[in-house]
């Protein structure tokens, strides 16, 4: 049985009255491409909105009659759906954390702040005798304390921003954790000794069937000599040899993603932990040393997108021939089979330790079933052996 269980599933804990319509975050994506032409954070969105383009392109050619036999992409975007590291829900995160990362860099404290500390100085050397001096008091006093309001209204939009930067991350944090254990329980499955011995020999099999009936055929029809028969069978076992090379490759190749989006995941995973920590130790600093954590964390973030642009390493025969046709019909059934087994599910063991109903050491309440004693377990015989008997 395969599953494949949402991983970046809708987050519920956002503060609605923050986040911006679909109109508003298409504009400050548009508007951020317009106006940042080679910053990271525009190339890296759209690199991986192409690859979900692509990858969606490629799911529907493998739905239709004739589906690819690009064996790179069948691995490229077979471990990228699995682990869902490319994933919709994983991109709108992003997007809504670099936009509410703009609206916290526009909040602009300085100014007001530098004119009330301006203001305030001017206050201090007018003359209070003076009437031309008290009126630009009175002025100055009210100018800041429209100023005070306007640092107020500033505060209101920080404070409510900030949480918000911070779910966005702790939920990609989560989610990552996830990624990193499904490509880790991958890799061990993939490394078991034996995973693809028994489809590797059916394959084998199957080139075999195919030759002999091939050759069969031209016996009949007299279109071969016994000397040509034994120059074939020698060349279906250069085949043979071939395909099992191929799709060991393959499979180390398979490997290989799952070990590349463990290791790219994990990375992420540990800075974003590493940010929120300092910004938990940096909660009474400055507007700045906060905004330039956050701006890290976006960097962070970045980085996970731009890590899915991945290259599989694969000797590649062009399909110009029968017998490359044939081999890669073969490696693709074979990649077809291993992705199988990744996403089967395994039931993890059941523990005796946690059963309600275990017997407790000195419980006199416990009424479950007794434990065997040594001498009633397999053979019947006590497990101190003699020096029981003896005694």
């Amino acid at each position: 049985m395969t599953t494949k269980k949402p991983i970046f599933d809708n987050r519920t804990d956002y503060d609605e009255k923050i986040q911006p319509t679909p109109e508003e975050l298409e504009a400050f994506l548009v508007k951020t491409s317009r106006e940042g032409d080679g910053e990271p954070r525009v190339n890296n969105m759209a690199a991986y909105r192409q690859l979900l383009k692509e990858a969606d392109d490629f799911a529907q050619l493998q739905a239709s009659d004739e589906p690819s036999t690009n064996i790179r992409q069948r691995i490229l975007f077979g471990v990228l759906d699995h682990t869902q590291v490319l994933n919709p829900a994983l991109l709108s995160e992003v997007e809504l954390y670099a936009y509410h990362l703009h609206r916290l860099e526009s909040l602009d404290f300085k100014s007001p702040s530098v004119f009330i500390k301006s203001a305030e100085h001017e206050i201090s050397r007018l003359n209070t005798k003076k009437i031309n001096d008290v009126m630009r008091m009175q002025r100055l006093q009210e100018m800041i304390a429209e100023r005070k309001k306007v640092l107020a209204v500033l505060k209101k939009q920080w404070l409510e921003i900030i949480p918000e930067l911070r779910r966005i991350a702790l939920y990609m944090r989560k989610n990552l954790s996830r990624i990193e254990k499904l490509c880790e329980a991958s890799v061990v499955i993939l490394a078991e000794a034996g995973i693809g011995r028994t489809k590797e020999k059916q394959l084998i099999e199957d080139i075999h069937n195919y030759f002999r009936d091939l050759l069969k055929r031209a016996l009949h029809q007299g279109k071969i000599t016994r000397e040509n028969l034994e120059k074939a069978r020698d060349g279906v076992e250069t085949i043979t040899m071939e395909l099992s090379s191929l799709v060991s490759e393959d499979g180390d190749a398979l490997a290989k993603m799952y070990e590349t989006i463990h290791d790219n995941v994990k990375a992420v995973s540990q800075d974003i932990a590493i940010v929120l920590a300092d910004v938990e130790s940096k909660k009474g600093g400055t507007v700045h040393e906060n905004l330039k954590l956050f701006k890290r964390l976006e960097e962070t973030l970045m980085s996970l997108l731009s890590g899915c642009r991945l290259d599989v390493k694969l000797a590649m025969t062009d399909g110009s021939t029968p017998h490359d046709s044939l081999l890669n019909t073969k490696r693709m059934e074979m990649i077809e089979y291993l992705f199988e087994q990744v996403q089967k599910e395994r039931r993890a063991r059941s523990d005796r330790r946690a059963r309600t109903d275990r017997r407790k050491a000195k419980d006199p309440n416990y009424r479950g079933p007794e434990r065997r004693s040594g001498r009633d377990r397999r053979s019947g015989k006590s497990r101190r052996g003699s020096a029981d008997e003896s005694s």
